[in-house]
């Protein structure tokens, strides 16, 4: 049940209101820092998802549905991934790490990343699709 302060957070949220952002910070970065540093060993680390966690509630605050998670549910999930990443990307070697990193989190297109690796877009998009499915069996070898 969405109570009516997490409404009214939620549409200050859609209308990107620092004011609801900051909001948000408060009422959930605790909880969200606890998860996260339990995921993760390095607080350095903890603190960069944290920071990524909230920066992705922001951007993606029109994909949350109250039918099917409270808000605190849906942020701690999208916690929970994020921490599950940083903790599989550090297992890749680091070019497979460089690309997923220039891909996802600095959001370079497949041409960007060619240019500066020095390498055809084909063979980039091939590598991203082959370090993807490498990263999704790391995250399954971290959560058994």
């Amino acid at each position: 049940m969405v109570t009516d302060i997490e409404t009214n957070l939620i549409e200050g949220l859609r209308e990107h209101s620092p004011k609801a952002q900051q909001m948000m910070v408060e009422r959930y970065g605790r909880h969200v820092f606890s998860q996260v540093v339990r995921l993760l060993p390095s607080v350095e680390d903890a603190e960069e998802v944290y920071q990524d966690v909230f920066l992705k509630v922001f951007l993606n605050i029109n994909r949350y549905d109250e039918e099917k998670a409270s808000l605190k549910s849906w942020v701690s999930r999208i916690a929970y991934n994020e921490s599950m990443i940083r903790a599989a990307l550090k297992h890749l070697p680091p070019e497979e790490r460089s690309l997923i990193t220039m891909f996802y989190y600095e959001e370079m297109s497949v041409k960007d990343i060619a240019y500066v690796t020095d390498s055809p877009p084909n063979t980039i998009a091939s590598k991203l699709f082959r370090t993807r499915k490498k990263l999704c069996k790391i995250i399954q070898m971290i959560q058994s």
